[in-house]
């Protein structure tokens, strides 16, 4: 049996061979330069380095012109990178459009994966309180038919369908509503004063990248309205157009924090770097602290209900024990 092994799976060797042989040096290269596998950073950083897209031609064979290689990159940017391409120069777009792509990659890194742990132990604590009003507590009920539990199901029951609603209503209406119309989140005051600092914090960033390229206050806000967040697309739109009109600055940047509207009113000859560096350093505490303090309250909040139901299941097991001892 064994000396019939290897020529049983002589073919499949074969077959395998065949498929590895062709994964060689050039295959590699070839499907690179077909877009299937790109280091982003990598050309971010050649970019930064060389600056000429005919230099990183020779040097690695990547064309910076292609279409399907900026499509591959720039999926959420692809549009305000075509906008500064046709304006300006290709390595521009290239170096506004990566760090924009950085910024939002921090964004979810920092603050959005971190909130992951704290919503899923939110649904596992819910989960644990609704089995507990019904498949616990009914089944120690049917066992014991004279025992009486003060347990405010109804108002727990209440509460957990107000949730579910505003979730489902949620829901429904970013699922119906186009993403051209999502700026219309700004109209209503409640969620615009709750977006200020954020929008601040995305926008002042953003105005930095080109104003270190050169360009005026107008030509710099004239590109966000192709910012891949469509809100700030939505807000740059209307500060141009006030602008454009004549409005005062304090007018068109209502929307924004007050330390960045005392900041763009000065003269243009006078922005700095540094001045916008520090801005974005404090709304990132801000927001740090703001997003620490989410994570934590429903952390909390989750515990206390696991807590709760720990006790409470705790109790129902104690309640035998108690009726044996009486009746002893």
């Amino acid at each position: 049996m064994i000396r019939f092994y290897p020529s049983f799976i002589n073919p499949y060797i074969t077959m395998i061979k065949q498929k590895i042989g062709k994964h060689t040096i050039p295959f590699f290269k070839s499907k690179t330069l077909s877009n299937l596998w790109i280091d982003t950073e990598f050309i971010h950083q050649l970019i930064e380095l060389y600056g000429s897209t005919q230099v990183i031609q020779n040097l690695t064979s990547l064309n910076l012109n292609d279409k399907n290689l900026i499509k591959s990159i720039f999926k959420h940017e692809l549009i305000l990178f075509r906008q500064i391409e046709k304006t300006d120069s290709l390595i521009e777009a290239y170096q506004i459009s990566f760090n924009l792509k950085k910024r939002r990659q921090q964004i979810i890194d920092q603050w959005i994966q971190p909130l992951f742990y704290p919503f899923f132990l939110y649904i596992a604590a819910w989960l644990l309180l609704l089995s507990y009003i019904y498949i616990m507590l009914p089944s120690i009920k049917s066992q014991l038919p004279m025992l009486e539990t003060q347990f405010p199901s109804s108002i727990v029951l209440f509460v957990f369908g107000i949730q579910c609603g505003l979730i489902i209503l949620l829901s429904l209406y970013f699922l119906t509503l186009k993403p051209s119309h999502y700026a219309r989140i700004l109209n209503y005051r409640f969620i615009k004063h709750r977006l200020k600092l954020w929008m601040s914090f995305e926008f002042n960033y953003a105005l930095n990248l080109f104003l270190e390229k050169g360009h005026s206050l107008m030509e710099s806000i004239f590109f966000l309205k192709y910012h891949p967040n469509v809100l700030v697309g939505h807000l740059s739109f209307n500060i141009y157009k006030q602008l454009k009109e004549g409005n005062s600055m304090e007018d068109a940047f209502a929307y924004l924090d007050s330390n960045f509207i005392k900041i763009i009113s000065i003269d243009q000859s006078e922005y700095t770097k540094e001045t916008f560096n520090q801005l974005d350093h404090l709304y990132t505490l801000i927001l740090n602290h703001r997003f620490k303090q989410l994570k934590t309250g429903i952390q909390i909040i989750s515990y206390s209900m696991i807590g709760l139901v720990i006790i409470l299941s705790y109790q129902l097991v104690l309640i035998p024990l108690k009726l044996l001892e009486e009746l002893i």
